[in-house]
C-alpha cells in the first residue's frame, strides 16, 4: 500500500463532551472502510490495479470536503433519506453521529468487490470454478422492501456477466439497472467470494483483503465523528470523487469522541442514545435489533447533562 496520490486531509479533532449536552443527535450509519492507502496487493497477490482506499469515518476530514461543508455521502436514495431525518427535528440543534457497521457492511461499497476482481488475472480460477461462481451470483437472493413494509425475496442478477466479464469494472462501479444498485452487486460478490467453497475453489482470501480495507481500532455498533447538520440544504455533489457513493451530505465536521487517555475510537451508541436504548430493550429488542433499527429508520435523541457522566468516564476524563 502507498499513500493516496493527492490526497490533503484535515487533523483530527478531539471533540469535549460536553458541548453535546442539549444537542439532538442523529445516527448517521457508515461502512468501516479506510482511508489514505493506494492498494496494490494482498498478501503477496497483486492487483491488475490499485484500489483506493476513500473510508468510511474519516470522510469529513478530506480538505475539499471541509472547504464544500460535506459531512457524509451514501447513495442517492439514502443521502436524501437521512437528510430528511436531519430535518425532522426542526429547531433542534442536530448533530449527525457517524455509527460503525459490521465488518460486512464494506462489502457494499467499492473497497472489497474491486479488491477481489482485480486479484483474479493473478490467481486464475478454473473455467468450472468461474461458472460456479457466476452461477450463484445469478442466483443470489436481496430481500426486497415492499409498499406495506415486508420484503420479498427477488434474484436481481439473473442476467449477470459474469465475473470475469470485461464490464465487470463497470458493472461494480457505475452500472445503473431498473434491477439493482452497483452497491447491491458488490455485497453479492463480496458475499459469495467470502464463501469457503470458492475459498477452496481458488478464488481470492476475503478475510485477508478484509484486513486491509478496514479502519483499524473501529468496533461494530460504536459512534465517533460528529458533523454540525445544515439545515434547508438538499443533496451536494463533492468535487471530491468517492467511487462508491455519489451524493455527499451537508454538513460541518466539528470532530470526534476518543478516549483520553489510550486514543481509542468513539463510543457504544448506547452511551449517545440511552432512551432510544431503554425503550427498546424494554419491548425485549436486542442490542443487535436496535443497532438495525438506528441504520434503517429516522432516529434522534437529544443528550442530556444525566448522561454526560457516564460518557465523560468512559473517555478517560
Amino acid at each position: 500500500m502507498t499513500p493516496t496520490p493527492g490526497l490533503n486531509l484535515i487533523s483530527e479533532i478531539g471533540m469535549n463532551p460536553k458541548d453535546l449536552v442539549g444537542k439532538r443527535l442523529v445516527p448517521v450509519f457508515g461502512d468501516m472502510s479506510a482511508l489514505g492507502g493506494n492498494v496494490s496487493q494482498v498478501r503477496g497477490v497483486p492487483l491488475s490495479k490499485p484500489v483506493i482506499q476513500q473510508a468510511g469515518r474519516r470522510y469529513p476530514l478530506i480538505k475539499s470536503n471541509v472547504a464544500e461543508d460535506i459531512a457524509y455521502a451514501s447513495e442517492p436514495s439514502a443521502a436524501a433519506s437521512k437528510i430528511a431525518n436531519f430535518g425532522k427535528f426542526g429547531d433542534d440543534d442536530v448533530l449527525g453521529v457517524f455509527l460503525a457497521g459490521s465488518p460486512k457492511s464494506v462489502d457494499f461499497s467499492h473497497h472489497m468487490a474491486q479488491g477481489l476482481v482485480r486479484q483474479l488475472d493473478t490467481l486464475r480460477p478454473s473455467k468450472d470454478a468461474i461458472r460456479e461462481f457466476d452461477s450463484a451470483i445469478k442466483n443470489y437472493v436481496v430481500m426486497k422492501p415492499t409498499p406495506d413494509g415486508t420484503k420479498v425475496p427477488t434474484q436481481p442478477f439473473k442476467k449477470f456477466a459474469g465475473i470475469t466479464s470485461p464490464n465487470i469494472e463497470e458493472m461494480i462501479i457505475s452500472k445503473t439497472s431498473k434491477d439493482f444498485t452497483p452497491g447491491q452487486l458488490r455485497t453479492a460478490i463480496s458475499d459469495e467470494m467470502a464463501k469457503y467453497k470458492f475459498q477452496k475453489l481458488g478464488f481470492p482470501n476475503y478475510e485477508d483483503l478484509s484486513k486491509v480495507m478496514l479502519e483499524p481500532g473501529l468496533k461494530k455498533g460504536f459512534v465517533g465523528h460528529v458533523f454540525e447538520a445544515i439545515p434547508g440544504r438538499g443533496i451536494q455533489t463533492p468535487s471530491y470523487y468517492h467511487q462508491s457513493y455519489s451524493a455527499g451530505i451537508p454538513g460541518r465536521y466539528v470532530g470526534g469522541l476518543q478516549n483520553k487517555q489510550t486514543g481509542d475510537l468513539g463510543v457504544p451508541a448506547e452511551m449517545l442514545f440511552p432512551k432510544l436504548f431503554a425503550e427498546k430493550r424494554a419491548k425485549g429488542a436486542t442490542d443487535e435489533n436496535i443497532l438495525g433499527s438506528m441504520r434503517l429508520s429516522h432516529q434522534g435523541e437529544k443528550f442530556t447533562a444525566e448522561s454526560l457522566d457516564p460518557l465523560m468516564q468512559f473517555l478517560g476524563y
